[in-house]
């Protein structure tokens, strides 16, 4: 990629300023992507024991659906 930067005549140099703006939005990527990660267990975890949960299942409908 490098060679194809100079050969156009950009700079290939970073602003620091833009640098550290890209390090925030990763890190803030990485936050919000663990505490998804967090959110998805304990939903897992919820649905998980429901399944195991006793029900009462029912037939709703006409008069002789009892």
């Amino acid at each position: 990629m490098s060679k194809n930067v100079r050969c156009l005549g950009l700079p290939f140099e970073r602003d620091p300023e833009v640098v550290a703006a890209t390090e925030v939005g990763r890190i803030d990527l990485a936050t919000h992507r663990a505490r998804l990660a967090e959110q998805l267990h304990t939903d897992a975890e919820r649905l998980r024991a429901q399944l195991w949960e006793s029900c009462t299942a029912g037939a709703f409908g006409a008069k002789d659906n009892m």
